[in-house]
């Protein structure tokens, strides 16, 4: 008896699962955006220099040709490669990490106001302005005294420095009769927004001179008896403005910056042996990314501001209290009372301002 036998009539390919479909941007990023990335990565690993490749005949091995092809490809990149650091560097170097405190001249016993003013460029300036109008002085003068318009001094901070610095001096100023203003140069204000680079007193010199205009916007300072201390970056921007403005009475000059090359070893280029090649280019990038003339920074280029009109320099010799010192705030002190005293008979109410 035959037993019964079981004779399917359908394969075996007929029970595999078929594949479901890839979804059409599965397939357009394979087809399209992963063949054009693979395109760019041959094209920047390949020479740049041949269209095609072809089979060169060449006696070296194929070992060295293309060392020797590798190497003069990546030499193309070398320029753009120093070029982008030295405009690193130049940006490092004007862009100093700078320590601000909150004091003011509240601190040192004197009044003052905020001021807010803008360098010719558009560039926002913080600082503060101290007039030398007091309930004291309106108790022992009357009335007469706001009638009078007073000198004005101008303090100029140093590069990488804040304002804050030049605070010893409001008081003994102040208390000569003079009214104090003291800004922070572009790129040294706390403002969060301030990104402006320095440029050891080429470009500050405009923020000098819209600190002279604040004060000769004051009815009660007098714009002919105006002067300008500055250290450092600050008092070469202190020469510029007053090359510039010849209204400016008198200049306190402390520290000045004389060798443009020494500045760009110092803040930005490196010093290194196998590096110093680059610091002609990076003064060059400086000049060129700010749009200045290093050669500025030679004061002695301003011969009208040192001869033609009262100037004092002094040198501190890298002594850190050099300005607190009383011999120098007395010498500053003197040099001002003898070339802002007021004239006899100059103000309208005949008032004279005196000093101690």
């Amino acid at each position: 008896m035959q037993r019964p036998v079981m004779q399917p009539t359908f394969s075996a390919d007929d029970i595999t699962p078929k594949k479901k479909k890839a979804p059409k941007w599965q397939s357009f990023f394979k087809n399209n955006v992963l063949s054009f990335l693979k395109w760019c990565v041959k094209s920047l690993l390949s020479n740049p220099v041949k269209l095609k490749r072809r089979a060169e005949v060449t006696d070296k091995p194929p070992l060295v040709s293309r060392l020797i092809r590798g190497l003069a490809y990546r030499a193309l990149f070398l320029p753009v490669l120093v070029a982008l650091s030295s405009a690193t560097l130049v940006f490092t170097g004007t862009h100093p990490n700078t320590a601000y405190s909150a004091t003011d001249p509240a601190t040192y016993g004197v009044y003052h106001e905020p001021v807010m003013i803008e360098s010719a460029d558009g560039t926002r300036l913080e600082g503060w302005v101290s007039p030398v109008v007091s309930a004291r002085s309106i108790l022992e003068h009357g009335n007469k005294i706001l009638r009078t318009k007073h000198p004005a001094v101008v303090l100029v901070h140093d590069f990488g420095r804040p304002p804050q610095t030049m605070l010893p001096l409001f008081q003994p100023f102040h208390d000569d009769g003079i009214v104090v203003i003291a800004v922070g140069l572009r790129g040294a204000n706390s403002s969060s927004m301030q990104t402006a680079g320095q440029t050891f007193g080429l470009k500050e010199a405009m923020d000098v001179q819209a600190a002279v205009n604040e004060l000769r916007s004051r009815p009660f300072v007098d714009a002919t008896r105006i002067a300008v201390v500055g250290v450092g970056s600050g008092a070469n921007a202190t020469v510029l403005a007053a090359a510039r403005d010849p209204q400016i009475k008198a200049t306190i000059l402390i520290d000045p910056y004389r060798d443009p090359d020494a500045v760009i070893r110092q803040h930005i280029g490196p010093e290194r042996v196998g590096l110093r090649w680059m610091q002609p280019l990076c003064k060059w990038t400086f000049e060129l990314g700010y749009r200045v003339d290093a050669e500025e920074m030679e004061i002695d280029r301003f011969p009208e501001v040192t001869k033609s009109r009262p100037s004092l320099m002094l040198e501190s010799n890298g002594e850190a209290e050099f300005m607190t010192r009383p011999e120098t705030v007395n010498q500053m002190r003197e040099f001002l009372r003898r070339h802002l005293r007021a004239e006899r008979g100059s103000n309208s109410s005949g008032y004279q301002t005196r000093f101690k």
